[in-house]
């Protein structure tokens, strides 16, 4: 139990929380001493204080890592399995990152997007921590097949990651006119492709086992699955249309762009299908 006298506060407490997440992963004294940070990780956001928009490129670099990683199944014949992925750095750092983001998102003084210099917007991703993650988690598990060990996603929980994907990237699509920087749109295209595919992929699933017990009820879509599958096809048509992009190996370089894997034909010719149905 932590000592309310002794209890430090929120700025103390986000600046020794991004401390301890750039020490050493093995520091005993580190890790012991985070510890007395628990209670803060139970307790509501602040109320006078909400939360700003962080920067997505803090997370690019991992997941570009991990793709890589996982693109040597497929480049290399006879490569690492890809469960090994998880003891290198790139999802460590990964992991490190979604706490210390989420924290910065409260910090008052953060720099707003629209108040930078034209060489910082050029660097510079501005996305809710919650769109990121969300995003993240999608592509770990439906697109590199990573999270849960390839099994699927349940119903309920995709369903809720995808109203929050899909809550703030409704926020955000009013800046693909205003955002000549392709990276801004590409990012906005990969979060919306992303969650589409995953969609998809369940959807195809349930369609899959609902056969082969014999049911009858393959039309029944008690989660509104294909209203939240057409919300973000529209919004790739809505990208195509903005970037003037027609083609899929056009669509793909944009999604490279980003961080994108070297898939196996069946995979690439999913989101081949899912990008002709949607454009």
């Amino acid at each position: 139990m932590v000592d309310p006298e002794d209890d430090v506060v929120d700025a103390d407490a986000l600046y020794l929380m991004n401390q301890w997440h750039q020490a050493d992963r093995n520091h005993l004294e580190s890790s012991l001493r985070s510890l007395r940070l628990m209670p803060y990780f139970l307790s509501p956001s602040p109320v006078t204080n909400g939360p700003v928009e962080v920067d997505a490129m803090e997370f690019v670099g991992h997941l570009r890592s991990i793709t890589t990683m996982v693109n040597q199944k497929y480049l290399v014949p006879g490569s690492q399995d890809r469960d090994r992925v998880w003891s290198e750095r790139g999802p460590t750092q990964l992991l490190f990152t979604f706490p210390t983001s989420h924290a910065r998102s409260f910090v008052r003084h953060t720099e707003k997007f629209d108040s930078m210099s034209d060489e910082r917007r050029q660097k510079h991703v501005p996305t809710t921590w919650s769109a990121i993650a969300a995003a993240s988690g999608l592509y770990l598990h439906s697109v590199l097949n990573l999270a849960n060990r390839s099994q699927p996603i349940d119903c309920r929980l995709l369903r809720r990651v995808s109203l929050i994907l899909m809550r703030s990237l409704d926020l955000k699509s009013y800046r693909l006119e205003r955002d000549t920087d392709g990276i801004r749109r590409d990012f906005w295209f990969w979060a919306v492709f992303t969650c589409a595919l995953a969609l998809s992929r369940r959807q195809d699933q349930l369609a899959e086992r609902e056969a082969s017990n014999g049911s009858t009820s393959i039309n029944r879509d008690p989660l509104g699955f294909r209203a939240l599958q057409l919300w973000f096809e529209q919004r790739i048509q809505t990208w195509s249309k903005f970037a003037k992009v027609t083609g899929w190996a056009e669509a793909k370089t944009a999604l490279t762009r980003f961080t994108w894997p070297v898939a196996p034909p069946m995979e690439e010719a999913l989101a081949e299908k899912l990008w002709n149905k949607a454009s």
